[in-house]
């Protein structure tokens, strides 16, 4: 992948304030994780750019902010043809509720506009040799959803490695591209919505993993169905992540405090890959 930094910077744009709102835009694909409350004012004529939304789970601050991406993607100045579609966990009642809500208060919607519900291990295509792969987390009562973005690339064949150029060139002529390289899945990006600390399994090897900590002391919560800081960062530690991005901190600690406490987190976990925080409308590396 190209420099954390850049990723960051360039790719990503979102939000994320446990029980507020949270959702995450990324840019190269035009999809959208989640959908809480604020993303048409922040993003403005970025909704337009929207082909696809992912949903993990019906909770107010992770949908609220659906009606207004619909809206103003029909109302605004923009592509009022460009289709849009909803993915979100089977059986999701919330999302339910407000697909009536937005179908019958939004009359004049002019694009293409789909809600289609997801189960564990189904895939959508996300553009050239790339798919959304839709994964379980444990969070509420239903099913509630993670989503990776998963590349399918191609490398040199693992008998042929430590061959010269030369070699290899000679082997092409011969028998075509096929016969020295071999193809493989890449998490280019795992996104995990609420959730207790997920399956290292289900993201494992991911470039990034935007993992949840709502709780910077495992003291401050009440039941698993949210993570601490050093649980997503042993979670990431486990899964062989290359880099780490955390969200949904909890509003009732101080924002100066939030950064240290996370560095301080990573440094006794031994973490020293790449490591940032989604906050109020940035991403915050942590050095």
């Amino acid at each position: 992948m190209k420099d954390f930094r850049d990723f960051v910077r360039s790719e990503l744009r979102g939000h994320s304030l446990a029980m507020y709102s949270t959702w995450l835009y990324h840019e190269p694909t035009r999809i959208l994780f989640d959908c809480g409350e604020g993303v048409s004012v922040s993003m403005r004529n970025y909704v337009f750019g929207v082909d696809k939304v992912f949903l993990t789970h019906g909770h107010y601050d992770h949908i609220g902010g659906l009606a207004g991406v619909v809206y103003s993607r029909a109302a605004a100045r923009g592509d009022k043809e460009k289709p849009l579609t909803v993915y979100y966990p089977k059986g999701c009642r919330q999302v339910e509720s407000l697909r009536q809500f937005v179908s019958g208060s939004i009359r004049h919607i002019k694009y293409d506009l789909k809600w289609v519900e997801l189960e564990p291990g189904d895939s959508v295509e996300a553009g050239k040799n790339l798919k959304v792969v839709a994964f379980k987390v444990e969070h509420s009562s239903g099913l509630c959803l993670g989503y990776k973005l998963v590349e399918r690339r191609h490398r040199l064949k693992r008998e042929l490695q430590g061959r010269s150029p030369e070699d290899i060139r000679t082997i092409v002529q011969a028998k075509g591209r096929d016969a020295v390289r071999e193809w493989y899945d890449k998490i280019v990006l795992a996104y995990c919505g609420d959730s207790a600390p997920v399956r290292a399994s289900s993201v494992a090897g991911a470039e990034v993993l935007v993992h949840e900590a709502t709780f910077l002391d495992e003291n401050d919560r009440e039941g698993r169905t949210h993570s601490s800081v050093r649980e997503a960062i042993e979670t990431a530690d486990y899964a062989g992540a290359e880099s780490l991005i955390l969200f949904h901190i909890s509003g009732r600690y101080d924002r100066r405090d939030v950064e240290k406490r996370i560095r301080d987190a990573a440094q006794a976990a031994g973490w020293k890959k790449p490591l940032a925080v989604l906050v109020v409308y940035k991403l915050v590396e942590i050095q």
